[in-house]
């Protein structure tokens, strides 16, 4: 993975003065932080694959139960594209692996507004040169920079989706810092600042992309619950650190209330610091996932059926420079292909259209009236 290096604001330290016997009064010379490089880079990171995570779990379900020293990851990928293709092939119906599907997406909740039209791509349809054609020239017309879709032509249908958000920060925070993490206290990157400055504009204008709506003591604090805006000025980053609730949802839900309860919002002053551990992931997630059997499809209209098979890929970052979250999904239903061998006993029979009798029928047994 390619590294950047990433130039700090440096506060040089001047003098001491003491006034009358007052406390001391620190003086500063601040120099302007050049910008970082880039975003986050999520896109040089190899792909790892979920089945490889042994304490990440990953899905399109936000109901998922929460469970103790596991990660818990949703997409709204897997629904966006299960439910496209149920919406353009509406007679689709599972013959097998229901069980399987259930563990990736729930198919009673629809996210067709989770994100703007505009921010991302959805479609399924048939496969054929013509149309997989017009469709990645359409991707390639609302995201210039994504990778065509690629379908081997033994599939017959298809679903893709594909969104890339990129949300750099107004101003950028301070890298290079570190946060003892979890019980164990690991060490991670985090970025932020140590000491906030508030005469310094540069301080200021940092905290102004910084929310914190609930904390239940401003040192040592057992929750936060705070928001991060990007320069987009249309999304936000929600982080709260509570206590966990059983599902992924019922925590989401509790952190929203504490948003929407929050009287008033604490502010940064003196002495105080922000610390957010960076996160930078790539995972893609097999359909079926490994050791499973097929999940068996059906397009009762079009009598069409077989093993549904594709890939959703999670990306995700957060860091002094700004967010990004990516997803890239794609599936196919693949022909199961089918052997017309007649290597048995069999009847055959001629009759005229519309007569109930053949003119001639025969039972073949054996290879004496077989060419040989």
């Amino acid at each position: 993975m390619k590294t950047y290096l990433v130039k700090h604001m440096v506060i040089a330290f001047i003098a001491v003065l003491f006034i009358n016997g007052s406390k001391p009064m620190l003086v500063y010379s601040e120099s302007k932080p050049p910008e970082p490089v880039a975003l986050p880079q999520w896109e040089n990171l190899e792909p790892i694959d979920a089945e490889r995570l042994s304490k990440t779990e990953i899905s399109g379900i936000l109901n998922a139960p929460l469970q103790k020293g596991t990660n818990q990851v949703f997409c709204a990928s897997y629904n966006l594209l299960v439910q496209e293709l149920v919406q353009r092939f509406p007679s689709m119906q599972i013959l097998r692996g229901e069980n399987q599907t259930a563990e990736l997406v729930d198919l009673e909740v629809h996210y067709g507004e989770v994100l703007a039209d505009e921010n991302k791509f959805v479609r399924a349809g048939f496969i054929n040169a013509t149309e997989i054609r017009e469709l990645n020239k359409d991707l390639l017309s609302q995201f210039p920079e994504a990778k065509p879709f690629e379908f081997d032509h033994s599939y017959t249908l298809y679903s893709v989706v594909y969104f890339d958000k990129k949300l750099p920060w107004k101003v950028f925070f301070h890298g290079g810092m570190t946060v003892n993490f979890g019980t164990d206290e690991t060490p991670v990157q985090a970025f932020g600042f140590n000491t906030f400055l508030p005469d310094f504009d540069v301080y200021r204008d940092m905290a102004k992309q910084v929310t914190v709506h609930y904390m239940d003591e401003e040192w040592k604090t057992n929750e936060i619950v705070l928001s991060l805006h990007p320069e987009s000025g249309t999304d936000e980053v929600i982080i709260g650190m509570v206590n966990p609730h059983r599902t992924l949802r019922e925590t989401y839900e509790y952190v929203l209330k504490r948003i929407t309860d929050s009287e008033s919002e604490y502010k940064f002053d003196y002495n105080s610091e922000l610390k957010i551990p960076k996160i930078n992931f790539n995972i893609i997630d097999e359909i079926p996932r490994s050791g499973s059997k097929p999940i068996l499809v059906e397009v009762v209209d079009l009598d069409i059926s077989g093993p549904l098979e594709g890939y959703v890929q999670v990306a995700m970052s957060l860091d002094e420079r700004g967010a990004s979250a990516y997803s890239r999904g794609q599936s196919g239903e693949k022909s199961k292909g089918i052997s017309v061998i007649i290597n048995k006993p069999f009847l055959v029979a001629f009759r005229e259209l519309g007569s109930n009798v053949p003119y001639i029928a025969a039972w073949i047994e054996n290879t004496e009236l077989l060419i040989p």
